[in-house]
């Protein structure tokens, strides 16, 4: 549930319009992983669900992550962080919380009776693709804060970028198709 409202309390802390496109990736995971994973029993039928749902994850908790720290860093003129460590970050806090969901895994199962962990190997396998997961984005996020300026994934990203490219003529145009805003 926190996930689900974690964009809704970003936009009301921060006062920011945030990406929608953290918004679709966060209900196609949670409809992947709820809907599709437990009740329709994907989990159980196709053995590589759960390793779907784990790199989601990191890429999930990357994306929000990175976009957190990153709109920090440009409201916040006191916060100094180069975009080694925005990308350092914000794979370190995907990692956390697929440690953290492992633990909550393992716990449910030693005192509830789940069977949430096959085995130990579905623990690591689970982790290293939290982990690839996290990595995407954390080198993508690093390539981007290194690099800022319009593109097609900052058109992706934002709702007010495409209004604002439906309204511009094609003469605004640079030389290498990129939008001049």
């Amino acid at each position: 549930m926190l996930l689900i409202f974690s964009p809704v309390l970003i936009r009301k802390e921060f006062k920011t319009n945030f990406p929608t496109l953290i918004d679709t990736l966060i209900l196609v995971y949670l409809y992947l992983g709820t809907y599709l994973g437990s009740f329709k029993s994907f989990f159980e039928t196709i053995w590589w669900w759960d390793i779907l749902i784990h790199l989601l994850m990191g890429i999930n908790i990357a994306l929000i992550s990175f976009s957190i720290i990153f709109h920090l860093k440009e409201v916040k003129n006191h916060i100094q962080l180069s975009p080694l460590m925005i990308a350092f970050f914000s794979f370190a806090i995907s990692m956390a919380a697929g440690g953290i969901w492992e633990i909550i895994e393992f716990m449910l199962d030693s005192f509830f009776g789940f069977e949430l962990q096959k085995a130990h190997p579905d623990t690591m396998i689970d982790l290293i693709f939290v982990f690839i997961g996290g990595l995407i984005i954390s080198a993508g996020g690093y390539l981007y804060a290194k690099h800022p300026r319009e593109n097609l994934i900052e058109l992706l990203l934002s709702r007010d970028k495409v209004e604002t490219l439906k309204d511009t003529p094609t003469e605004s145009r640079n030389e290498k198709g990129r939008m001049e805003l």
